[in-house]
């Protein structure tokens, strides 16, 4: 609250915008983009808190699956998947890739449900 009290942005308000789980996030709002993460860094740091990175199994940005280079890490734990539950693309959801591993079983289950909608 500190840093957007005192209007330090990590992103510049001019045409910036995020595609987020919830909708399309506008340059007032995508200027702030990432002051969680600069906050949470700065509070680790000032009091001298130990912290380590989680194995690349975790948080991994499905939505961004078509642009990595390198291979999907075996068995995930944890996925970010910003929009890809609601529809908003124009083809399958990257959710049902098969380079994510999912058993066909899953895979199923998930296109029975794509996409979400409201409520649910």
């Amino acid at each position: 609250m500190r840093l957007a009290a005192a209007g330090l942005k990590p992103w510049d308000a001019t045409g910036f915008t995020v595609e987020s789980g919830t909708g399309l996030v506008g340059e007032a709002g995508g200027a702030y983009w990432g002051t969680s993460q600069a906050a949470f860094s700065l509070a680790a740091v000032a009091g001298n808190h130990s912290v380590r990175l989680l194995p690349d199994t975790y948080n991994f940005p499905v939505h961004l699956l078509d642009h990595m280079t390198t291979a999907v890490p075996a068995t995930l734990v944890h996925i970010h998947y910003h929009w890809l539950a609601s529809g908003r693309q124009d083809h399958d959801s990257a959710l049902l890739d098969p380079r994510l591993g999912l058993p066909e079983q899953t895979r199923e289950w998930l296109r029975s449900r794509l996409p979400l909608s409201a409520g649910e």
